[in-house]
């Protein structure tokens, strides 16, 4: 068994004598509020924690949740449960634990304190609640045609048939152990089938606890939307503006269509309009086809595998986090903060140290001349550099001086499909150098920057 102080700094210590504190009687009343007096000690018990003991509820101070706080604190960055058990299991765990020591110690069946024994069982009990999990995302503006089903690394994408439920339902662990009868089956199978039946899905595995796995299956299945994202940046960025196309998390996309009324006071009568909320008008059709032209020329596979990597390059690193900006570009509505996480998708990638404005718009416009796409033409480098720089400018002005898009048009679909088109094959891009063995930042700016440094003076 791993013991907390094994691993724990001199300040994390501190813990046993943090939880020695909660459970002695010599501190119970500075821990604990027992029989709240007065209006304002009833008022601070209403929101606070509390442990029932002897048939009674005692509500943690202001001390006592600061000092529990500071347990939890310490468990959650023990190297066997770090990152995989959720706050909210720590926090609700080590109140049970602390709720059981003290029932313990009031009816006497526990004499001694042992609190280095008494937080290595709470260690082990968070560390047994690790589990592996397979996660099913529900998605929506995202259609298989031809396709059964994509097998991605740790993901795969299908429809939630009718054997799919059945080897769910056959597997899980809760049935499994406690049956129920034929009829409470039939209804559970049922209730799986009204809900998830015939739609598509994304899964996902991941580990932790019942709690963060849902979070971590979520945050997992968004960077593999922004991939596909990214994708229609890269096809589409012409139109990007008029989103058109959007895949999300279904339970995240607001499908209502709520009327506004308009009404002329001089010139114009009476008129109704509406939005469409965050539906996506056409759906991303994968087919047999682009799923191989995501093989043989995006780079698909190439960025699962940097996804299941636990620790990635540096370049890599980069890779991921432009490509989180750019799918969170796409998905966005309003031009202006569309605008601003394109640009975040490329500083991610090119910005440097000395003169960013400079270093940005020479290597996204170096790049896009002299790699294999060929975006931008190289007689035209000196002019796209300069046009990167003013759409830099207008990043600025949106920036410091919050201009947005309704107020001061400052921009428009033209630079949002410019700069869409810009990150994308930025990306593509640095994938590729990827590909051909770099893997150092400073190695790719360096290469790229012997290409082209800017216009030259005169």
């Amino acid at each position: 068994m791993s013991r907390i102080h094994d691993s724990m700094n001199d300040a994390g210590k501190g813990a046993y004598f943090i939880w020695n504190r909660l459970v002695n009687k010599k501190h119970r009343h500075k821990c604990y509020c027992i029989a709240p007096k007065g209006i304002e000690e009833l008022r601070r018990a209403a929101f606070a924690p509390r442990v029932r003991v002897s048939a009674g509820y005692w509500y943690l101070t202001d001390f006592g949740t600061a000092s529990l706080r500071l347990i939890c604190e310490s468990l959650i960055r023990q190297p066997r449960i770090a990152g995989s058990i959720s706050w909210k299991t720590v926090w609700t765990t080590a109140l049970k634990a602390l709720e059981s020591e003290l029932e313990m110690l009031e009816c006497g069946s526990k004499v001694a304190i042992d609190s280095v024994n008494s937080l290595a069982l709470l260690e082990e009990s968070l560390h047994g609640m690790i589990d592996t999990f397979e996660v099913f995302v529900l998605l929506s503006g995202l259609k298989l045609n031809g396709l059964d089903e994509v097998s991605k690394g740790m993901n795969r994408i299908g429809m939630l048939s009718a054997e799919e439920q059945e080897r769910i339902i056959a597997e899980d662990v809760t049935l499994r152990a406690h049956p129920g009868t034929e009829e409470q089956r039939a209804d559970f199978s049922r209730r799986i089938q009204e809900q998830f039946g015939g739609r598509l899905f994304l899964a996902t595995v991941v580990n932790g606890d019942s709690e963060s796995a849902k979070l971590k299956g979520q945050k997992q299945a968004r960077k593999l939307i922004n991939y596909f994202r990214f994708v229609i940046c890269v096809l589409f960025h012409a139109r990007v503006s008029e989103n058109l196309m959007k895949i999300g998390i279904a339970s995240q996309m607001y499908s209502n269509m709520d009327e506004g009324l308009c009404v002329g006071k001089y010139k114009y009568g009476l008129s109704t309009f509406f939005g469409r909320g965050r539906r996506s008008m056409e759906d991303f059709v994968l087919t047999v086809e682009r799923l191989r032209d995501l093989e043989e020329n995006a780079y698909i596979d190439e960025f699962v595998s940097i996804l299941d990597k636990e620790k990635p390059s540096e370049l890599e690193g980069s890779i991921l986090t432009a490509i989180y900006w750019i799918g969170e570009a796409q998905d966005e509505y309003d031009l202006d903060v569309a605008f601003l996480k394109y640009f975040l998708s490329m500083e991610a990638l090119f910005t440097g140290v000395d003169k960013p404005t400079h270093s940005l718009a020479s290597r996204v416009a170096s790049v896009n001349a002299f790699g294999g796409y060929g975006t931008v033409d190289q007689g035209c480098i000196d002019d796209e550099y300069r046009s990167i720089k003013r759409l830099y400018r207008k990043r600025s002005k949106i920036i410091h001086r919050g201009m947005s898009v309704a107020s001061d048009g400052i921009v428009s679909a033209h630079d949002v499909a410019c700069i869409c088109r810009l990150a994308a094959f930025s990306i593509l891009e640095i994938f590729a150098m990827n590909s051909a063995g770099y893997d150092d930042m400073t190695e790719v700016r360096r290469r790229i920057d012997s290409l082209y440094s800017g216009p030259k003076p005169g």
